[in-house]
């Protein structure tokens, strides 16, 4: 997850964007956006796998993304969540697995608004929670989340068995 003031751009011509959900009329820009959010984590630039990944949980109805736009229309940030399950406590949860603001765009609070909005919207469908990981080393979005009123987990180990 990657969203952090840039002090060389702190929001620059940035007034407060519209948030809402995207949809398939959005592919072009949210993959645009999704490109550089993967190449934030040192990823190979690839809009058009970025553009068939994003089509398919468009069709596939298994992740929701929230949209930040500016003024004049043009995406600024974006944030994708996805729905998962907690068997001990038989609920609904998300999982908030994408926050990118455009580099432009930064430190003038659409990270900020692109959570609160995931956050209803859990709150919408009834959800226990959202869970989130960043990386160790993102102190700006830490300090974010914290600031929201998520709290780093401290009782689990996190495993991953890569499989491809």
């Amino acid at each position: 997850i990657s969203e952090g003031a840039d002090p060389q751009h702190p929001g620059a011509g940035v007034r407060k964007p519209a948030i809402r959900r995207a949809s398939t009329d959005d592919l072009s820009e949210v993959a645009r956006l999704f490109d550089l959010y993967r190449q934030f984590y040192q990823q190979p630039a690839n809009r058009r796998g970025a553009g068939v990944y994003l089509d398919q949980r468009f069709a596939a109805e298994d992740s929701v993304i929230f949209l930040a736009e500016d003024e004049s229309g043009r995406a600024i940030g974006f944030t994708q969540m996805y729905p998962a399950l907690c068997s001990v406590a038989m609920a609904r949860y998300w999982v908030l697995y994408d926050l990118f603001v455009d580099r432009a765009a930064r430190g003038a609070g659409v990270g900020r608004m692109l959570m609160e909005r995931a956050r209803a919207h859990a709150v919408e469908s009834g959800a226990l929670r959202i869970d989130l990981e960043t990386a160790v080393d993102n102190t700006i979005g830490q300090a974010l989340y914290e600031s929201l009123g998520y709290v780093r987990e401290t009782q689990f180990h996190k495993y991953s068995l890569n499989l491809g």
